[in-house]
């Protein structure tokens, strides 16, 4: 089966002050940590048998071109198969439905959206895909697959199944992020709840994940597989200053601090000029690279 793993990319997402406050950086590195989280995460796949082919796509939302080439370089050093796609459209609405109908017209397999607040557990995409076979076997349906689990879940009483499947409890929740792993033919019958939230989404889809939860099982794991950066710090049993520091190297020294400054960037390394054959029809993306990373 085809993995599909888009990554709704932005360089300033989230207060500044909070970030500040919270974890002394700006939203930059929170993005480049947590997409560094989700390469991890992606590397671990990879040598899964359930999956053929996996391709990551950038979708990013006006990044700086130091932000870019800095997740372009995170790429190239994994030989995860890849693209970069720059938003003509900003804002989180446009890149939610730039990622939806991306997703839709070219993902046929598994797809997973990820938000570049979202920090990753190493094996979460694994065990995401193995409960996600789990429980299709139990429903008799596709489900719906969200990895975060934070406390603020937990303060409603509603009913919840359980299950236990290799390392972790998963518990169907009706409260979710814009996080999630589903299957292209989920997406395609349910289109209509994606597209009726789409004017009040805002940052992320849960708005139409809770429609969701309401026709196919949604899955989240007890404790989380990834974490929503800054909100989300509190999530139960989950050591995320762990995770914070596991991301710390890929975005250090080797790509972080020898990343050229805008004003150093050659022309070279530049986006190439769009052509009207490259804008991608149904949702108004650019090619940001003009080949694909890591093709083979």
């Amino acid at each position: 089966m085809q993995l599909d793993i888009l990554f709704r990319s932005c360089d300033h997402q989230g207060d500044p002050l909070t970030l500040q406050s919270t974890l002394g950086v700006d939203a930059a590195e929170v993005a480049l940590r947590c997409f560094a989280s989700l390469l991890q995460a992606i590397t671990r796949v990879l040598p899964m048998p359930q999956i053929s082919r996996c391709l990551l796509t950038v979708i990013d939302d006006h990044s700086s071109t130091t932000y870019l080439a800095q997740v372009q370089a995170m790429i190239a050093s994994t030989g995860i198969k890849a693209q970069i796609l720059a938003m003509v459209d900003e804002g989180p609405e446009a890149l939610t439905t730039a990622s939806l109908n991306l997703a839709r017209q070219h993902a046929p397999g598994l797809i997973y959206f990820a938000d570049a607040n979202q920090l990753h557990e190493p094996d979460a995409l694994v065990q995401m895909i193995l409960v996600s076979q789990y429980a299709a076997g139990l429903w008799s349906t596709d489900p719906c697959i969200i990895p975060r689990d934070e406390s603020s879940d937990y303060q409603e009483s509603n009913a919840s199944q359980v299950i236990l499947h290799a390392q972790r409890y998963w518990r169907t929740n009706q409260h979710h992020g814009g996080s999630m792993l589903i299957t292209h033919a989920i997406l395609d019958c349910y289109w209509s709840f994606f597209c009726d939230t789409l004017p009040a989404l805002g940052a992320n889809i849960s708005a139409a994940a809770d429609q969701l939860q309401r026709a196919i099982p949604c899955l989240s794991p007890m404790p989380a597989l990834s974490i929503q950066v800054p909100h989300g710090l509190g999530a139960p049993l989950v050591d995320w200053s762990a995770l914070w520091s596991e991301s710390a190297p890929w975005v250090g020294p080797r790509l972080l601090h020898t990343a050229p400054a805008v004003d150093q960037i050659t022309p070279e390394q530049l986006p190439a000029p769009i052509k009207p054959s490259q804008l991608l029809a149904g949702y108004k993306l650019k090619h940001f690279l003009g080949q694909p990373i890591n093709p083979a």
